[in-house]
């Protein structure tokens, strides 16, 4: 489903439809900082981040935890990401090179392959969230 959403506009039928379809009511949050992104809508109750660019949906973060903030997601993600629970599951199921983030002090340890990222908790291995981008 989120990939279907990738590079759509805002206003598209389909998005619409997938909006209305969300628990939660969007909380947009406006990017003042750097030309990135235009904005960001959090569906908090559905754990979902949608990034927008120029009216166009460029990112769908998809936060797994932590709960009850956020249920887990069990939809399809990316690549069979839904059934991931932990880092080691990712080094062995899928082609994700080594984490990303070497910063001593992390919260998350960070994988990234094409256009996906995925964090997990730095001292659980819990995964946090998933992120497709365009």
């Amino acid at each position: 489903m989120f990939q279907k959403l990738l590079g759509k506009n805002i206003s598209n039928d389909e998005v619409v439809q997938y909006f209305k379809s969300l628990k939660s009511e969007p909380i947009q949050r406006e990017n003042n900082v750097s030309n990135l992104y235009d904005y960001e809508w959090l569906f908090k109750e559905d754990g979902i981040l949608i990034t927008v660019l120029n009216s166009i949906i460029i990112s769908i973060k998809v936060y797994f935890s932590p709960t009850p903030i956020c249920q887990p997601f069990r939809d399809e993600f990316v690549w069979g990401l839904s059934y991931i629970s932990s880092e080691n599951d990712i080094k062995k199921q899928f082609d994700f090179p080594e984490n990303l983030n070497r910063e001593p002090m992390r919260a998350d340890n960070i994988y990234q392959h094409k256009n996906c990222t995925v964090a997990f908790d730095a001292m659980t291995g819990e995964i946090n969230y998933g992120e497709i981008r365009l």
